[in-house]
């Protein structure tokens, strides 16, 4: 499998163009993207150096290293003013190559870029996701985490997203990560059935029942909006 067009269609194309709000940024934010860029670049070239250079995987691996590259040498081109190049950055990194491992800890980098520079919706609940999955596979610090899904949540619920809505409403039920209401739960429900996902509190302390929140499959709840 090759990620190749997929990067320059979602990255190098849409991720690449000029953006004057990009470009009107201060030099030292442009220098702190450039060093995130360089970042990048070193730890996909270092995958690559994994590799015999006559190898498919080299090259590949040296082709993303080489976009990377360009773009830290021109970082206002790296996002578009929207916060979308920062996220599918961010998945390059969560999702990997045949030839690369992901790098969560790089992924959620970019991922706070796009949600917190840019407010970009996905991002926010990308990362909420993403914190509710390491207490899932037991990562230490659940209630650090849970108080973490719940704040980027909080964002992209604040933002209409319905799913979002849903899972602070079961925090509410569980108080993880959040004060334990069942009035807030209530609303945050209310919100979801007006932004199109209409789920009963009976529901949800069904499934409760069944399967323990720490026990969902939260890729499911990953919708664009």
């Amino acid at each position: 499998m090759t990620h190749r067009p997929i990067f320059t269609s979602a990255i190098l194309m849409a991720c690449c163009a000029y953006s004057s709000a990009v470009a009107q940024t201060g030099s030292s934010q442009s220098a702190e993207l450039a060093r995130d860029l360089g970042r990048a670049a070193a730890k996909v070239e270092h995958a690559a150096r994994a590799y015999a250079p006559e190898t498919p995987e080299h090259g590949e691996l040296q082709y993303w290293a080489l976009a990377f590259r360009m773009l830290e040498q021109d970082p206002a081109k790296a996002d578009n003013g929207t916060g979308k190049g920062f996220y599918r950055l961010g998945e390059f990194f969560e999702n990997g190559l045949d030839s690369l491992k992901p790098d969560l800890r790089e992924a959620i980098h970019w991922y706070r870029k796009a949600a917190t520079q840019h407010n970009h919706l996905h991002a926010q609940l990308t990362l909420g996701l993403i914190y509710l999955a390491e207490v899932k596979r037991g990562v230490t610090g659940s209630a650090s985490n849970y108080a973490e899904a719940a704040r980027w949540l909080r964002k992209a619920a604040d933002q209409g997203h319905p799913e979002a809505q849903v899972l602070l409403a079961v925090m509410h039920l569980e108080g993880l990560g959040v004060r334990e209401s069942e009035s807030e739960a209530e609303a945050w429900l209310e919100k979801a059935n007006q932004d199109g996902l209409a789920v009963s509190k009976d529901a949800l302390r069904e499934r409760l029942q069944i399967t323990p929140f720490r026990d969902w499959d939260f890729a499911q709840w990953r919708v664009w909006r």
